[in-house]
């Protein structure tokens, strides 16, 4: 209880100095638990997507077509029985070809809840939640019957949310968006779901804040057949087939398409990201380093200026151990403050475990001099540097 009382006044008296430095140590302590977290969830979402994707290309259709021949299309009642020809072309390929896979991911779309509040709306296929690999509070039959079974008709449309709309949208509601459209839940997706947009950007894209809403086609809809140009994704290392299906649809006078793939943009999705985890771990060695220093720093300016207390706590009995644990208990405190912080941030998880091993080995490296110094120092040392 003496040692206890004797940290608490030791913090009293440096409470300055000691209050930067163990916020300095949370601001190290949060960057390094949120770089391994970010960086765990990439190195498992790129492992997954390589494991789903199979090494294959992505490609996806450019629409080429003039405004003027569009308008066209989409106007005419025979171009629609053409639209409708070639989409079972498409079909009846992605059937016969089994190292072709194909979804949809359309991300044109919002859902404007309230007033000037839109949530992002990502239409998509079956095939989409099997290539992804998206799990969360669903069953596959649920997902199978309720989601992409119900009918295009029905007054609800079935959705799934993201983890983060999941606190507000629970399993079973039904809201409705501002032109009074109703919504269903079916689930929510699990923390830290993600996809493949090449053609919209250079990350994985999250659908923690996204909404996933059935793909349907519309078979006399010229707009949909357009739409589902405009969105569908083919994963594989043989173009031929979807080649000859772009050659249809300019014999047929239908879209003018051409063919790009994104082996490019899934290069530079890892490299932007091992960039962003260059520069967060360039911080957290700056804010490591001034930590060190400033613990270290305020160990020895704190033994200086106790040396003669030190002293006479040896003269009358005290054993070095004692001050040595006083010492340590003082770092003690500012690590456990910066890990209760680290722990409401980010919660008791795996990656607070690691950062508490963390903050571990750095609470001992801090410790190596103060200990050793007064391992070493003998009580007429002590006493007469105390003096100088």
């Amino acid at each position: 209880m003496n040692v206890l009382r004797f940290v608490g006044e030791d913090i009293g008296k440096m409470k300055y100095r000691y209050t930067v430095i163990t916020l300095q140590l949370i601001v190290g302590l949060l960057l390094f638990c949120y770089i391994y977290q970010v960086n765990d969830a990439f190195t498992q979402t790129r492992g997954m997507i390589q494991s789903r994707l199979k090494n294959q290309e992505i490609y996806m259709f450019r629409d080429n077509t003039s405004d003027k021949k569009i308008d066209k299309l989409l106007n005419s009642d025979d171009k629609l029985q053409d639209m409708k020809k070639w989409y079972a072309k498409v079909q009846k390929v992605l059937a016969e070809n089994a190292d072709i896979q194909s979804y949809v991911a359309d991300t044109t779309s919002d859902i404007n809840t309230k007033k000037d509040e839109y949530i992002r709306n990502v239409i998509v296929s079956e095939k989409f939640m099997d290539i992804y690999n998206m799990k969360g509070n669903f069953s596959k039959t649920e997902l199978k019957k309720e989601f992409f079974g119900a009918s295009a008709n029905a007054d609800q449309i079935p959705v799934i949310v993201g983890y983060n709309l999941g606190k507000k949208y629970k399993k079973g509601d039904v809201f409705t968006d501002v032109s009074r459209q109703k919504y269903k839940v079916i689930g929510s997706l699990k923390k830290g779901s993600v996809f493949v947009e090449p053609s919209h950007s250079k990350k994985y894209s999250s659908l923690d804040d996204c909404i996933l809403s059935p793909y349907q086609l519309s078979e006399n809809d010229s707009m949909g057949y357009w739409s589902y140009v405009q969105s569908v994704y083919f994963l594989t290392n043989n173009a031929g087939e979807i080649q000859k299906l772009i050659a249809d649809s300019k014999k047929m006078g239908l879209y003018d398409l051409y063919l790009v793939d994104f082996s490019y943009q899934l290069q530079c999705i890892t490299r932007d990201a091992q960039d962003t985890f260059a520069v967060y771990g360039m911080f957290l060695a700056v804010t490591v380093v001034f930590c060190v220093v400033g613990i270290i720093g305020n160990m020895i300016q704190f033994i200086n200026n106790n040396k003669k207390e030190f002293a006479i706590h040896l003269l009358v009995g005290a054993s070095a151990k004692e001050i040595i644990g006083r010492i340590i208990l003082l770092a003690a405190f500012q690590i456990l403050i910066s890990l209760v912080v680290v722990a409401a941030v980010f919660g008791v998880n795996k990656y607070f475990c690691v950062t508490v091993m963390f903050a571990s080995i750095f609470m001992i490296a801090t410790m190596v001099y103060p200990i050793l110094f007064l391992k070493r120092q003998s009580i007429r040392t002590i006493l007469r540097r105390s003096y100088e």
